[in-house]
């Protein structure tokens, strides 16, 4: 017989070894979200100064709309992935897996190839509308950039972060330069983008294929009874979370579509420019927290019980509102020289609905974690109908709120639809494996925000440079950096919320 004491320290012995994976998996993904992040702004700085608002309102819808595709078409692969990559790697049948894998993406590629060859020959011979070439070169952008994405799915489900942090960086690497020096060297044009867009992803894909070892199947599985059953659970589990990103792809891209319906592109170019730059902020924390955490908790649910995943679930909602948090105050202080700095003049009056569509994204990310449980039990129905809940809020306030107030009333409509879906998903989990947020650390780390915030409005002027320009600014991001992050983390600690010294170990409270 097992006694108690010995279970407790099975227990204990399986949370420690999470905590340490996790802290490794973090360090590793830090830098494959922070250079991107940080080529990202660069970009923005120069395609804000280099192209027209209209030209960069543009851009921005074609990106939206790629990102919309890839998302529809690739993420019930991603997540059943995630879902059945650990079972048949447990039950030693990865090789059947991939095998499987690959006729499905084989068979994906070419019902996009076949769907966009009918629309370039409808569109020529039947409505005699000739595509323009950035739509060509789109549509080649969508197939390798679902490839991508769905390869590097395999490497963090099979929590091989260092590998997905290899070419996620190539990647954006040579997208960077690519773009950049066509533009910088041939033509300031917007097609360019797109053009070094596309070479990089046919080399980083090239280089990942080969070094994931999945090669063509020319046999026909569908006749397999095997390969239907494998078909049926991803369609079964994942079909639901295409409906479920489609929403969430509402939620973010479907404002930009209206404001350009409503107001034309130049207004999709200011409000574009800002809420990039919020995403790119945010994501600097929160990606490499839930790229690490994601795997790991999906991997745990093989021999954990609901209880635990629980807790599990518990500590990262707290670590991601420990860091989180001080991001968001940052950003929202700061917003003026931000824009100031890495905006171009005429987008920078948009710097107003910073606040506003930050606050949204926030949360809508913290319920990434509160969904964990639903992911879990397969209750990916249930997400659907909350997600388009929310996604049909968003449209219904922004048809009502754009036309009135441009820009801002799409950020205001965003934020609304964003907090509809965290509640949804907090109250539902209560059947399903609690999303228990930490009470006295939310508490805590709201007070350390609000001190911190009233400290630094109140002493502002005193650390801060007046005047602007782009050593000043940058000047002043970084004092107000480290003023914020200081305040924050001597309230943490004064509130006990924190230990000294500060470490990763922080994570086990």
């Amino acid at each position: 017989m097992i006694e108690v004491n010995e279970v407790t320290e099975v227990k204990k012995s399986s949370n420690d070894s999470i905590i340490k994976k996790f802290n490794k998996d973090l360090i590793i993904y830090i830098p494959a979200i922070i250079l991107p992040a940080i080529l990202n702004v660069i970009s923005i700085m120069l395609y804000t100064r280099i192209f027209s608002l209209s030209d960069f309102g543009n851009y921005s819808i074609i990106i939206s709309t790629i990102t919309l595709f890839t998302t529809v078409l690739s993420q019930w692969i991603i997540q059943s992935i995630q879902k059945f990559r650990p079972q048949y790697k447990k039950e030693n049948k990865i090789i059947l897996f991939d095998k499987y894998l690959i006729f499905t993406i084989q068979v994906l590629v070419f019902s996009i190839i076949t769907i966009l060859l009918i629309l370039y020959v409808v569109s020529r011979l039947l409505l005699e509308f000739e595509i323009d070439s950035i739509f060509i070169i789109s549509g080649f952008i969508l197939i390798l950039q679902i490839l991508f994405v769905i390869g590097s799915t395999i490497f963090q489900s099979d929590l091989r972060a260092n590998k997905y942090k290899k070419y996620q960086l190539i990647n954006s690497v040579m997208k960077f330069i690519f773009s950049i020096v066509f533009i910088l060297l041939i033509s300031k044009t917007i097609g360019l983008v797109f053009v070094g867009m596309l070479i990089s992803l046919v080399i980083t894909n090239f280089f990942l294929y080969k070094e994931l070892n999945l090669t063509y199947i020319n046999k026909n599985l569908f006749k397999n009874k095997n390969y239907r059953n494998f078909l049926a659970s991803f369609v079964n589990y994942g079909f639901p979370m295409i409906g479920w990103f489609l929403g969430s792809s509402i939620l973010t891209l479907s404002d930009r579509y209206l404001i350009g319906i409503f107001k034309g592109a130049e207004e999709v170019g200011i409000y574009s420019a800002n809420s990039q730059l919020v995403m790119v902020g945010l994501g600097l924390v929160c990606s490499p927290i839930l790229s690490a955490a994601h795997p790991i908790i999906m991997n745990a649910t093989n021999n954990k019980e609901d209880v635990e995943i629980e807790n599990v679930i518990k500590k990262f909602s707290r670590l991601y509102l420990l860091l989180l948090s001080p991001i968001v105050l940052y950003v929202i202080l700061t917003k003026e020289i931000i824009t100031n700095l890495f905006l171009g003049e005429p987008f920078r009056e948009g710097s107003i609905i910073i606040p506003i569509i930050l606050i949204g994204i926030f949360f809508w990310n913290f319920t990434m974690y509160g969904h964990k449980g639903h992911e879990i039990k397969g209750k990916t129905k249930v997400m659907l109908f909350f997600v388009l809940l929310s996604g049909t809020v968003n449209i219904l306030l922004n048809l009502v709120l754009i036309p009135k107030y441009g820009f801002i009333g799409a950020a205001i409509a965003t934020l609304i639809a964003y907090l509809t879906y965290p509640v949804f998903i907090f109250i539902s989990s209560r059947k399903i494996i609690k999303w228990n947020i930490p009470c006295k650390s939310t508490c805590n780390i709201m007070l350390a925000i609000l001190l911190t915030y009233l400290v630094y409005e109140k002493f502002k002027n005193s650390f801060l440079i007046e005047n602007s320009g782009v050593y000043i600014d940058i000047s002043n991001l970084i004092i107000s950096f480290i003023i914020i992050g200081a305040i924050y983390l001597i309230l943490l600690i004064v509130l006990k919320e924190l230990k000294i010294p500060i470490s990763f170990k922080w994570v086990k409270k």
